[in-house]
């Protein structure tokens, strides 16, 4: 569902959305986007402006539970042989850092 909102706006072409250890609260994880921008985006190319109007965008639409609190912004995602995001590199690659 959160992510079939966030995928409505405009610059986002694939999301992938995981839980990450929230530094602050040991035991408690915050929610992260990883997103790949559309070829035909043309509004804020700034990293840090389109993170703010991606927030923006989701705390109009969703709980604010739901609202990524960490948006990273890739070329491409890690994608399984029938197209979707492989989620367990993303998770995997997370607790690395």
């Amino acid at each position: 569902k959160v992510e079939d909102v966030l995928t409505q706006h405009p610059a986002i072409d694939i999301i992938a959305l995981i839980g990450v250890p929230n530094p602050e609260r040991p035991g408690s994880e915050l929610v992260k986007a990883f997103i790949t921008i559309r070829d035909d985006y043309t509004g804020p190319q700034d990293e840090e402006t389109l993170k703010e109007d991606i927030t923006k965008f989701a705390k109009e639409k969703l709980s604010p539970y739901e609202v990524p609190k960490l948006i990273e912004i890739r070329k491409e995602l890690p994608l399984t042989t029938i197209g979707k995001v492989y989620k367990k590199d993303l998770r995997v690659e997370a607790k690395k850092s």
